[in-house]
């Protein structure tokens, strides 16, 4: 079973975080960085696509876990 999760996780981790990355890429943060700084914008999404989807990867894991061991 610690393969399935391990998949599972990788799977939705890579999904949420492709999401999140091209969502955020529709926001204008172009008003918090200095002017011609589009490689900090874009460090700055890819840590944070990357954070949350990890939160969410873990939580589905978590919620898996917890239904398939009810």
């Amino acid at each position: 079973m610690g393969l399935a999760f391990l998949v599972s996780f990788f799977v939705v981790f890579t999904l949420v975080t492709t999401l999140m990355y091209v969502s955020l890429q529709r926001l204008d943060f172009s008003k918090l960085f200095k002017a011609n700084s589009t490689t900090q914008i874009r460090a700055v999404i890819v840590c944070v696509s990357a954070a949350i989807g990890f939160i969410i990867a873990i939580g589905f894991n978590e919620l898996l876990n917890l239904i398939l061991n009810i």
